[in-house]
């Protein structure tokens, strides 16, 4: 590993051609470059032809330059070629100013990797001094960034603290005012890419706003909502994007819907990521496009996550029983399941519905098959207070709770105050049935709409005399309902549902 003189020597080698002299007269230095180690005779300045003093001065303003770039920001020699390359007249910086450089970055809060990166991207900055860029600090304070936020934008893009502050101002005006943005997301904006800033408003962000909002199909409002979840869109290629839109549009899919769930979806390449993927979806789980549509829509993330991911969650369910048939309805029905952890997740609601709702191990693939999203619930806040109101409020013994979760699993996931309960009391007390009646004989009461269904027909039925059986009435569709159930018609139905204007579906 070579020395750190001998990294100075090599980088001030490299970036001698770059130098130039005061009056704009080049500079070279009279020393020969040999193989030898820079500490050996040959490598020293020829006595015979020495520069000048001002030319010897500046050699030494040089080579310090060099010294602090690789001994005290830590940059390695090949990085220090690209600096004085890119940005000779640091070279010309006196070694001591190049401190305020880093007591400002510092104050900033940045790291000693985080200065590294700064002066890699934007040399130009080492050497000025820090009340240069007051100005900009005090805008981006005072627009709503933290100290964290500022320290992050400058590291992505040192840049920005080269820009005016009237620039800054109309960026900001335009994401607030034509995206309606408030303050607090723009500050998100601008902290995930700030190159943003660098876009100029009627040439570069307004016209991709507008590009934007018509190959989506979104008004600016709705992109403003797309750039804050994913501020990159605004640089992306357009053209390219308008291919991958095609693209899932062909499939489909709706792509203003797919694109507010998960923007970061336009950034996947078709032809090496999502087309593979759509083919490994189709193999693994003989879906249709359609389906495999439906399936991307719900849950885009499926794109994104790897392979191996999704094989570990379905190796899980088919060891738990499940047919390839009820895998297809769980993962249609409910994707979320391949972001779910097996063991924290997923084997502890199985054992809940095996230990505390008491369903048989053979039966807990077909309730999962009923209920996908089951599998998404929460033990402590949802399924377990589900299962103590059935069994401490409505009295049902642990046999007949897990016979409800089998006949019927939306008991574990309906909202008890705003849907359970109000359907308890009306079977009990208007329709003087008993859940033993109906739900557990297999009825599908719990699903219907109490006010939408159950109670218009129960009272239309009680104006012709007519008593049934919950569990016989609420199947039919209306029609059949009215004629068959209740020897009337679907006129006469849905005029005595207006009538009493009961919020119900009509066919």
């Amino acid at each position: 590993m070579l020395r750190a003189g001998q990294r100075v020597w090599r980088a001030l080698l490299t970036a001698r051609p770059f130098l130039a002299a005061p009056h704009g007269r080049a500079w070279t230095p009279a020393f020969r470059v040999c193989s030898s180690s820079p500490s050996s005779n040959a490598s020293k300045p020829s006595t015979a032809n020495a520069p000048t003093d001002a030319s010897t001065d500046q050699f030494h303003s040089c080579f310090g330059v060099v010294d602090f770039l690789i001994n005290k920001i830590g940059l390695n020699t090949a990085a220090a070629q690209r600096m004085v390359t890119r940005f000779p007249p640091l070279l010309s910086v006196d070694p001591k100013s190049l401190d305020h450089t880093v007591n400002f970055l510092k104050s900033l809060g940045c790291s000693a990797e985080d200065m590294r990166k700064v002066l890699a991207r934007c040399p130009s900055l080492a050497g000025q001094h820090p009340r240069k860029y007051d100005e900009q600090i005090a805008f981006l304070r005072s627009f709503g960034l933290t100290r964290e936020n500022i320290r992050k934008v400058v590291v992505q893009m040192p840049q920005v603290l080269q820009l005016r502050q009237d620039t800054l101002r109309s960026r900001l005006r335009y994401l607030n005012q034509t995206l309606g943005l408030p303050r607090e997301k723009i500050c998100r904006v601008i902290t995930k890419h700030p190159q943003v800033m660098q876009l100029s408003v009627a040439e570069s962000l307004d016209s991709r706003a507008q590009s934007l909002a018509e190959l989506l199909d979104m008004d600016v409002l709705d992109v403003g909502r797309l750039v804050y979840r994913h501020p990159q869109v605004l640089s992306s290629n357009l053209e390219v994007l308008a291919q991958r839109v095609d693209f899932y549009r062909d499939l489909g899919i709706d792509v203003r819907r797919l694109f507010s769930r998960c923007p970061q979806v336009l950034n996947l390449r078709i032809d090496e990521h999502v087309a593979p993927r759509i083919e490994q979806i189709r193999d693994k789980f003989g879906l249709p496009t359609d389906r495999t549509a439906r399936l991307i829509l719900q849950m885009p993330q499926v794109l994104t996550l790897s392979w191996d991911t999704i094989n570990i969650r379905i190796d899980f369910l088919k060891s738990i029983g499940m047919r390839s048939s009820q895998m297809v309805r769980v993962i249609t029905n409910a994707p979320q399941v391949f972001q779910l952890s097996v063991d924290e997740s997923l084997k502890e609601k199985v054992r809940f519905l095996t230990d505390e709702a008491g369903i048989d191990k053979d039966d807990v693939p077909v309730v999962i098959a009923k209920l996908p999203r089951i599998l998404t619930y929460s033990i402590d806040n949802g399924l377990r207070k589900k299962i103590t109101y059935w069994r401490e409020e409505i009295g049902l013994a642990p046999h007949e709770v897990a016979q409800l979760v089998r006949m019927c699993p939306m008991a574990l996931s309906l909202d008890i105050d705003k849907n359970i309960a109000p359907k308890i009391r009306f079977l009990y007390d208007e329709a003087n049935e008993t859940l033993q009646d109906t739900v557990l004989r297999g009825s599908s009461f719990l699903m219907y709409s109490l006010e939408g269904r159950i109670r218009p027909r129960f009272e239309f039925l009680r104006s012709k005399n007519i008593q049934k059986s919950v569990s016989v009435y609420l199947v039919p569709d209306d029609k059949t309902f009215a004629e068959k159930v209740c020897k009337s018609n679907l006129a006469e139905y849905q005029a005595f549902v207006r009538e009493k204007r009961w919020k119900t579906a009509l066919a």
